[in-house]
């Protein structure tokens, strides 16, 4: 974060006038880029500045008259119907961050979106992007990886996280437990491979809303599956009769929008190619039963600015023993 170290923000408040109108709002670099500034603030009898990047909007809730009135008005209002509370937005500062006498930067933020991780990048040696393979927000410059949370402190020269005791722990699926846990599966998957191989898009779409409809009586209002019911049922079915249990395992995870083709129904024509369903449907399965599962993995720990391989079990992020939210 070398574009914001404490000594160049400094000079910047001590040099140039703050924005008209206000005390202590000043540019971060060119003063026509006004959305991205800093304010100067005070803690423990130091300057601090807080880093901003153009507005966000933030929830303010009001009473039911003022609602009624914002409507009548024709303003942004919403309720919410489970709790009874009634809000509106209002635009706020989109806070990146704090610097601080120690040449600190302290990532402040609520979320960020595409735009900020370009702005941070501008102001960086490296880049920010999201990564959800890599468990949210990452730092990278060149090889080396920084998952940012909200609180991380790092030094704006360097990077280097100012935290003590960062731990990442990624999972790995130990393949012998693995394999057991999916053994029971296996001539399921081969059956519906089969099936799925012989049958086009409309047989496939028409033979899994006949199956939604056999089955959604079991439910007790008789118009749906729940989740919880789909799985129960396909497990006890996937030796007894596999193609129905294929079917209800889709409902359950929702594959390809499984739900709302069978209450819809079919056309003369259909996109679904039952292969593409299958084979989404078995990796979605595997991963469910995986994570329902947690003796198959085995944990793995990074340290900050190792690189972190792509995964699909996320990241776990401790700081001093505690849990902390990647961005």
């Amino acid at each position: 974060m070398r574009h914001l170290e404490y000594k160049r923000l400094l000079s910047v408040a001590h040099s140039v006038a703050p924005y008209r109108g206000t005390k202590n709002r000043f540019p971060i670099g060119s003063r026509r880029e006004n959305n991205k500034y800093f304010l100067v603030g005070k803690e423990e009898g130091k300057a601090i500045f807080n880093v901003v990047y153009s507005e966000r909007y933030v929830r303010k809730y009001i009473t039911k008259k003022e609602y009624e009135e914002y409507l009548l008005q024709g303003k942004a209002a919403g309720n919410d119907s489970a709790t009874g509370e009634y809000y509106t937005w209002e635009r706020a500062p989109n806070f990146m961050g704090v610097v601080r006498p120690d040449n600190s930067f302290e990532f402040t933020g609520t979320s960020h979106a595409q735009g900020d991780h370009y702005f941070l990048s501008t102001c960086s040696q490296g880049f920010f992007n999201t990564d959800s393979r890599r468990g949210g927000m990452l730092y990278r410059h060149g090889e080396k990886m920084y998952p940012i949370y909200r609180g991380l402190r790092v030094d704006c020269e360097t990077m280097r996280p100012l935290d003590k005791d960062i731990v990442i722990t990624g999972r790995k699926v130990n393949r012998k437990e693995g394999k057991d846990l999916l053994k029971r599966y296996e001539d399921f998957y081969k059956i519906c491979e089969v099936m799925c191989k012989s049958m086009d898009g409309i047989t496939f779409d028409q033979t899994a809303t006949a199956i939604y409809n056999e089955y959604k009586a079991t439910d007790e209002a008789g118009l749906n599956i729940k989740t919880e019911m789909a799985f129960a049922l396909a497990d006890s079915l996937i030796h007894q009769a596999p193609f129905d249990a294929l079917i209800l395992y889709s409902l359950a995870l929702d594959v390809y929008g499984m739900r709302w083709t069978v209450r819809h129904g079919t056309s003369y024509q259909s996109n679904t190619i039952p292969m593409n369903a299958f084979e989404a449907t078995k990796r979605r399965l595997n991963k469910h039963l995986y994570t329902q599962n947690k003796n198959v993995f085995k944990p793995v720990q990074y340290a900050m600015g190792e690189h972190l391989p792509a995964s699909e079990w996320g990241y776990t992020i401790t700081v001093g023993g505690k849990e902390v939210t990647q961005y």
